[in-house]
């Protein structure tokens, strides 16, 4: 509800935890600043001989740690001060990766009755720390509510848009399309019955899937061949956790996040997070994905 480009955030606390109202406040790095100036300020704190640095855009990349000049520092050892809960130290954490699967698309006019499909009220979270908490992926669901309205009519899609950064779960995707015949009940009826087992299957309560009728006869729209074929990219692209530790139990070993999907005027795109401390499960992770837009034809 704020324009972060001109307004700050709203801060507050409970007595206990200082937050955001309207939005969220990363806990992580203020953490670490903290710690790092604390120690800075107090003389009497003993340790051995410090130095500190700084960087920005951690979250939308590591632009920050990556452009940093370390060619002046004396120190050989490195404290990576990157978790959530005070008193709680991360001794390694895992290596990351970004990867795009781009599928060209053609449209044309299409003429028929449009839907609007809603997948909302899942509760998301960081891709890193929150990918084992068995919560739905907006945009996956999605492809399995479009894949079972299909095997009903015929279907045209003229918009997707589903979540809003590649490290974050998706709480919500929207589709809207024409379709062939369409019933708005029966999109419903298969609406209530997935969101019953999106409810059962994952930790998510509050999750709501349903169809609504729009007031338009037709779009620019990719042609059933064409939406099929998304359909079964989105079903087909794996997601959430691939394999955990052997040694420490609990500890998702590797993983990946759909993130970001956008349907524009020429292309899809899905974005992923994908992440491992085991570099050639990583390298394995991103190999597959490459394979697979290969054989969708798709650019990676």
């Amino acid at each position: 509800p704020i324009d972060m480009e001109t307004q700050g955030l709203d801060l507050t606390h409970d007595g206990a935890v200082v937050f955001a109202r309207g939005t969220t406040l990363g806990g992580d790095d203020g953490i670490a600043l903290a710690y790092a100036l604390a120690i800075l300020e107090n003389p009497q704190i003993p340790h051995p001989p410090l130095e500190v640095i700084f960087t920005v855009d951690e979250e939308t990349g590591m632009e920050g740690a990556t452009g940093v000049d370390l060619s002046e520092l004396k120190g050989r050892r490195l404290i990576n001060i990157d978790s959530e809960e005070e008193g709680v130290f991360t001794v390694a954490c895992a290596g990351g990766a970004r990867a795009t699967i781009t599928m060209p698309v053609q449209r044309r006019a299409v003429y028929g009755p449009c839907v609007r499909l809603v997948v909302e009220g899942l509760q998301g979270g960081h891709s890193g720390v929150e990918i084992h908490k068995n919560r739905g992926n907006a945009t996956k669901i999605m492809g399995l509510f479009l894949s079972r309205i299909q095997e009903l009519m015929p279907l045209c899609i003229t918009k997707l848009t589903g979540g809003t950064q590649d490290n974050a779960i998706p709480r919500s995707c929207e589709v809207t399309l024409v379709a062939m015949g369409s019933h708005i009940e029966r999109i419903n009826d298969v609406a209530q019955k997935l969101q019953d087992e999106v409810r059962q299957q994952y930790d998510e309560p509050e999750a709501r899937i349903y169809g609504d009728d729009v007031e338009a006869f037709g779009g620019n729209a990719l042609s059933t061949q064409l939406s099929s074929k998304l359909i079964a990219l989105l079903c087909s692209v794996p997601n959430g956790i691939q394999s955990w530790s052997p040694g420490i139990a609990g500890l998702v070993q590797t993983s990946l996040n759909l993130g970001v999907t956008n349907l524009e005027k020429d292309s899809l795109k899905l974005t992923f997070a994908v992440r491992s401390s085991v570099n050639q499960e990583k390298v394995d992770l991103l190999e597959q994905l490459r394979q697979l837009a290969q054989m969708q034809e798709c650019e990676y």
